[in-house]
């Protein structure tokens, strides 16, 4: 992640619509809760995100699942780093973004809490109707990492 962040390059997210951006980021800022980060003042940056693996269309735009994502306070200082992923079904308007990995840091930079493990965290999970939960759950996280 960037010492600085660059709100301006939109990296592999330069597909998504503003909409659709605005959407990810309110999802991915409510999940960071989850995480021990409780503020909804967070910024993105997305000019080091790359391209993973699915994609889907959406409110007028394509999403992919993207790493390379900071995120930043107010006052710049780096708060979160991961890879987003994504739940969708086109034919019931459903779409719910989450982070896939994520690096949480302190403000003097060190890392508060680290999730490595890829999958459907139990917060995620729990959003999920009973239809979605047997259509993905093959993809549930195994272990739950240590919330702060």
């Amino acid at each position: 992640m960037n010492d600085k962040p660059n709100y301006i390059d939109l990296g592999s997210a330069d597909l998504i619509t503003p909409e659709l951006r605005i959407l990810v980021e309110k999802q991915l800022s409510e999940d960071l809760a989850y995480y021990g980060l409780d503020t909804q003042d967070f910024r993105f940056d997305w000019s080091e995100s790359c391209q993973e693996s699915h994609q889907t269309f959406c409110l007028g735009g394509t999403v992919e699942s993207l790493s390379g994502i900071g995120v930043f306070d107010i006052y710049d200082y780096p708060m979160a780093s991961g890879w987003m992923d994504f739940l969708d079904d086109p034919d019931k308007g459903f779409f719910l973004a989450y982070w896939e990995y994520v690096t949480v840091y302190a403000l003097d930079g060190s890392i508060v809490l680290e999730k490595k493990e890829p999958g459907i965290p139990p917060h995620i999970w729990a959003k999920l109707s009973p239809d979605f939960q047997v259509l993905w759950k093959e993809f549930r996280l195994k272990n739950t990492p240590k919330l702060p």
